[in-house]
């Protein structure tokens, strides 16, 4: 009975020894784990102003207070509107790959803006060097008088005569 048992053992060994020389072996390639999507930092676009400027001051100081045909620089301070979009992303942790995540959102913000600009003033001096104010202007009483010293010469080199009020010109 052993004898029976070994051969028995041995006829059902043999098959899987004979077929141990006929394998093949196929190679397929083993994927990397695909790395895990962290949350990145978004893009932006431009900021881009939206619409008028509003609730603007006045231009200071005014063409009035200046000297006629004298160039300053007078100022205005507004609100303005800004938007600009935003888009959500995330980055993969092995590959550095970026992908959009969701809908692109857009941003807004109010900012102070100054304008500025450089006319000429429009404040006019009569023939006895008194201011004289632009219309719908009045300069309090007594108007104050420039006075020319005698050490000022005029262009042909000849002094002035500070006793002497200038007349004016025909």
């Amino acid at each position: 009975m052993k004898f029976k048992s070994l051969m028995l053992a041995a006829l059902l060994t043999m098959p899987l020894m004979a077929h141990a020389e006929n394998i093949i072996k196929v190679f397929a390639p083993i994927n990397p784990s695909p790395g895990r999507w962290l949350a990145a930092e978004p893009t932006y676009g431009e900021w881009g102003s939206i619409g008028a400027q509003y609730g603007c001051s006045t231009w200071a100081p005014s063409v009035e207070s200046a000297l006629y045909g004298t160039t300053f620089t007078h100022t205005s301070s507004c609100s303005q509107d800004y938007q600009r979009t935003s888009q959500a992303r995330e980055v993969n942790d092995i590959t550095g790959a970026y992908r959009v995540v969701g809908n692109a959102a857009t941003e807004s913000k109010t900012s102070a803006v100054t304008n500025s600009s450089k006319p000429l003033g429009f404040l006019s001096v009569d023939s006895a060097c008194r201011l004289l104010p632009p219309t719908g202007m009045s300069i309090p009483t007594p108007s104050p008088i420039l006075r020319i010293s005698d050490s000022m010469a005029l262009p042909s080199g000849r002094a002035l005569n500070a006793q002497r009020p200038l007349q004016p010109r025909v």
